[in-house]
């Protein structure tokens, strides 16, 4: 499987950007791979943008699609380039005058995907291979994009190498690689006269392996003179005085049975880990980290026990545990097998919940569905002339919170997410657009789904998953004209779909499994932004 460790004395090296200070004020985008073939999947990673607004990333020539900035201004995507493409091809995120534009290299040959690069909004980038380190070997360098003759410093492995950019504004560098390296956190630092790019370079020792640090030395010095030869001892001398054995060499945990998890994946259900099959000098400690996987894997935040127990944001993933091996000589690690997909409590298909938002008082809006009832905040229940009975009116600070339940998180089935809208008013500047109802953010571990109102007068889906992110904007009807209207946002296998009085806007791209513990929000964004002012009805979610 693509995320294990290979068993190999290998060490890997992610690159991704950090936030530039706020003196350099640049946006800077990590591609990985950079080069590959024609239907490579590439992960953008970038730092910089606009705090919570959209990005346009893509691929020159081929569709491109938003991502909505965090609020610390970092974004993380995936897309694939499209087949039929060759060379050099500029890979694009942009924000208003902001625009960063990395280059793929798409060849025939497979094992090019083994380069990163970052690029700058101020025009340089920097490429990195291999992908994956041996101790002691060499990391390729080279950078294009700066001003000719600009001097710049290097800072990787704790050394700083001075270099001055050639007259096309290139540069190439080749960094021998550490032969102690071991696993942790590198930061590399890119600068001079204005540049900056800064990576950070995580290396992992393989499964197994171990990279002892080898007696200090200092080769410049001179070896020291061979002592004297003792005297014979008298027969009387103590046999202690003889020369004693040599130490044993260093035996750090080697693993031999891989780790092994048990238990049901199921919601609420605990699953146990067993520690594998370890040689190496005793005592040996264990740590245990639990990851989610569909396919690319997270960390879970707090397992760190040999047990753990499934949570809804688990639904529709799988998990396995990364075991630590450690002992005096050194550390290892291995990974054990993949859970089964983990299933909710309840089915995850059919209609999931119906808020019919009949309530004329109070502050619970019931579920008739599956009894997921939400807690409304500033909303005036009983409005007239709903939809169907009556309605809810949102006036500018009002929104209707449902907890999180294992059954509303669709994981790897269709969703559709249907809500009836009435309203005049559009957001204005400097408001991006009103939420109508959404469950998770972008920055979610797990994902999003939502579904917005935007300042054209038109309504819009976005949908993040575990493969990638994909959103609708801009190419419905107006519907700010007081009547009510049918919205419904939809994730298939393949796509998305966004549905306005019947009429159907498709959007190919498929964003994967979605499955995080937020609760449900409906008329703002998480209950603090982006309110809605109109009126809403019969809202609904049915998967599958």
């Amino acid at each position: 499987m693509a995320r294990r460790i290979l068993p190999a004395l290998l060490s890997t090296i992610v690159a991704t950007a950090l936030a530039p200070s706020a003196a350099l004020a640049d946006g800077q985008v990590t591609l990985n791979p950079a080069a590959g073939p024609p239907g490579t999947s590439v992960t953008l990673q970038g730092s910089g943008f606009a705090a919570s607004r959209q990005v346009t990333v893509g691929v020159s020539g081929a569709e491109t699609r938003l991502v909505t900035a965090s609020r610390t201004g970092a974004f993380l995507t995936r897309l694939s380039i499209p087949h039929g493409r060759s060379g050099r091809l500029a890979v694009v995120s942009r924000r208003g005058h902001m625009r960063v534009v990395n280059t793929f290299t798409a060849t025939p040959r497979a094992g090019a995907s083994s380069i990163i690069e970052i690029a700058s909004s101020r025009g340089g980038r920097v490429r990195a291979t291999p992908a994956r380190l041996t101790p002691g070997g060499a990391l390729h360098l080279s950078g294009t994009g700066f001003v000719p003759g600009r001097r710049l410093a290097l800072s990787v492995f704790g050394v700083t190498h001075r270099l001055t950019t050639h007259r096309n504004g290139g540069f190439a560098l080749v960094v021998r690689v550490p032969a102690t390296l071991r696993s942790g956190v590198m930061s590399a630092m890119l600068t001079g006269e204005g540049a900056a790019l800064r990576l950070r370079l995580v290396a992992s020792v393989a499964t197994g392996s171990t990279t002892p640090a080898p007696p200090a030395t200092t080769p410049s010095a001179p070896a020291p003179a061979p002592a004297p030869a003792p005297a014979p001892a008298p027969a009387s001398a103590s046999p202690t005085s003889a020369p004693g054995p040599k130490p044993p060499p260093p035996s750090p945990p080697t693993n031999s049975v891989a780790p092994a998890i048990t238990g049901t994946a199921k919601e609420g259900q605990r699953l146990s880990a067993t520690s594998g099959t370890w040689g190496g000098k005793r005592p040996i400690a264990f740590a245990y980290r639990w990851e989610r996987c569909n396919p690319v894997c997270f960390t879970i935040a707090d397992a760190t026990k040999s047990t753990y127990v499934l949570v809804n944001g688990d639904v529709g993933f799988t998990v396995h545990v990364v075991v630590t091996a450690s002992n005096a000589d050194g550390s290892a690690t291995a990974t054990s097998n993949d859970s089964d997909v983990v299933t909710p409590i309840v089915s995850p298909t059919g209609q999931v919940a119906l808020w019919h938002m009949d309530e004329t008082s109070g502050t619970v809006m019931k579920d008739s569905a599956r009894n997921h009832d939400g807690t409304s905040t500033g909303v005036a229940p009983g409005e007239p002339n709903g939809f169907t009975g009556t309605a809810y009116g949102f006036a500018g600070r009002s929104f209707v919170s449902v907890p999180s339940a294992g059954d509303l998180n669709p994981g790897d089935f269709d969703v559709t997410i249907t809500i009836h809208m009435k309203a005049t008013l559009v957001p204005l500047p400097p408001t991006e657009d009103w939420d109508l109802i959404r469950k998770g953010v972008f920055t979610t571990a797990g994902g999003e789904f939502k579904m917005e109102y935007q300042p054209d007068g038109t309504a819009s889906c976005g949908f993040n998953g575990s493969l990638a992110y994909n959103e609708i904007v801009g190419r419905g009807p107006v519907i700010n004209d007081g009547q009510w209207h049918t919205v419904q946002c939809v994730k298939t296998s393949t796509g998305i779909r966004l549905v306005v009085d019947g009429v159907s806007f498709t959007k190919n791209g498929a964003v994967g499994a979605i499955a995080n513990n937020e609760p449900v929000v409906i008329g703002s964004h998480g209950g603090t932004a982006e309110f809605f002012q109109g009126t809403l009805d019969e809202a609904s979610i049915v998967i599958g």
